[in-house]
């Protein structure tokens, strides 16, 4: 899976250089939509979009017997989030985008019992983060209605349907996954900007990971074999800046 996302992350940038590329060549002279809109000095937007979650995680199987593996599904969630951007400079700015996003993660175990493989055993971790990103912009040179970005920095996340301080004492198919209520992320994307006549309208995407292990520990058969699970996250957005 690590793989697989490092690949998609990869084959985006190259597209978005390749595409950006096009564009400086391609465009000729046009009539230039909002020609002073970089020249504020902060403006306001909203961002909506899908994302894909998943959990970075090392485990250790030999601590329950009867485990034979344990794997995470990617789910794929949504979320909203209002911008505010200030402009340090022609090319430098800074973003504070606070978000709401649902998204889930699917822990998949399989065990075994009596040498007999038993069906797989799936555990939700349902999320509601409220994240507080701050990230420094990297802005090219706008040719006619179109410019490109880079961006990395950091946020904050609450999740608020976190179980991490309900009692987990239940048994079977009722245990839970815990995961921790607050996190500390670090974040990195790419991202268009095409200048509408009224608007400015962008397409992004971004991934971000979590820096600290967001595992509750447990005595259960379904956390004790995990070390450590750290959110990662790949987020797909269009933005619109007035």
């Amino acid at each position: 899976m690590k793989i697989k996302t490092l690949s998609v992350g990869l084959n985006f940038i190259l597209l978005a250089f390749l595409l950006n590329s096009q564009l400086l060549f391609a465009q000729k002279k046009a009539m230039l939509n909002l020609e002073k809109f970089e020249q504020k000095r902060i403006h306001f937007g909203f961002a909506l979009g899908m994302n894909n979650a998943s959990f970075l995680m090392r485990s250790d199987y030999s601590v329950v017997d009867s485990l034979i593996s344990v794997d995470v599904q990617p789910q794929s969630g949504f979320n909203l989030g209002i911008i505010s951007d200030l402009h340090l400079n022609e090319h430098f700015g800074i973003r504070f985008v606070p978000t709401l996003s649902f998204g889930q993660r699917n822990m998949l175990y399989v065990f075994e019992e009596n040498g007999k493989i038993l069906n797989p055993e799936i555990k939700a971790v349902e999320s509601t983060f409220v994240d507080f990103p701050i990230n420094l912009r990297l802005r090219s040179l706008r040719v006619n209605n179109f410019s490109t970005y880079f961006l990395g920095g950091f946020k904050y996340s609450l999740d608020l349907a976190s179980q991490e301080k309900s009692d987990n004492t239940l048994k079977g198919a009722d245990v839970l996954v815990r995961i921790k209520q607050n996190s500390w992320n670090w974040d990195v994307g790419y991202g268009f900007d095409f200048y509408m006549p009224y608007f400015k309208f962008g397409i992004e995407i971004k991934y971000s990971a979590s820096f600290n292990n967001m595992l509750v520990p447990d005595p259960t058969p379904y956390s004790l074999p995990i070390e450590s699970l750290k959110s990662k996250i790949l987020w797909f957005s269009i933005t619109f800046e007035g």
